[in-house]
């Protein structure tokens, strides 16, 4: 193989290690940025069941009066 086509996919093959290890970067930021909703939204369930359940109450309150 040339001197030169050697270096072409040296190079080549670097790029690919760089954008490999950026890719790499966001999918661990997106995981991390995904447990955090996931919480966040499990949080929001239940802070919705529970205003529900005490809605609920409200209005059975009120028609019973």
């Amino acid at each position: 193989m040339p001197e030169k086509k050697f270096q072409e996919l040296e190079i080549e093959v670097k790029q690919l290690i760089k954008i490999s290890q950026q890719l790499k970067d966001v999918n661990e930021d997106l995981f991390q940025k995904n447990s955090s909703l996931l919480e966040e939204n499990k949080n929001l369930s239940k802070s919705l069941g529970v205003a529900k359940n005490g809605i609920s109450k409200i209005i059975n309150k009120y028609k019973t009066d």
